[in-house]
């Protein structure tokens, strides 16, 4: 019944700040300035977007049940020079079954692209964004009506 009522939309927005170990560049600069190439997933964005698919898929009993998981999560996490993953933080949904969903599989997923700024890879921080909703399919709306049950 419940993979006849949803439909799982997944928004993935993204965003970073650059941080370089040079020490002839101001930390405070280097942290605020954006890389010329942000860091990125291996594959790119269709690739990110059907690996959290896949881990959504997993959990997605869960995610219809929590009430919390509704809307959009985001994380921040840290992608080193040599494309491994630290700092994970949940800033939104924190608690609920998606943003648990998506730090995990930040946390256990391949090594990153990293970011380069002027030729050379360099520490970035991401912000990943996922939006779940839940959507009644046609034809449970109809059987609804019929039945004098439509809310």
């Amino acid at each position: 019944m419940k993979s006849s009522l949803l439909a799982v939309f997944l928004f993935v927005v993204s965003s970073a700040t650059a941080q370089t170990s040079d020490s002839t560049v101001n930390k405070k600069d280097s942290l605020s300035s954006k890389p010329d190439v942000e860091a990125q997933f291996p594959g790119g964005e269709n690739m990110w977007n059907k690996y959290i698919q896949k881990n959504v898929e997993k959990k997605i009993d869960a995610l219809v049940d929590d009430i919390k998981s509704r809307g959009t999560t985001e994380v921040e996490f840290t992608v080193a020079a040599d494309g491994f993953v630290s700092n994970i933080k949940v800033i939104s949904l924190e608690g609920s079954v998606l943003a648990d969903v998506l730090y995990k599989a930040i946390l256990t997923g391949p090594r990153w692209i990293p970011a380069t700024k002027n030729g050379i890879n360099v520490e970035s921080v991401r912000h990943q964004k996922a939006t779940f909703r839940v959507v009644e399919d046609k034809e449970e709306r109809r059987r609804k009506r019929r039945s004098g049950n439509a809310d």
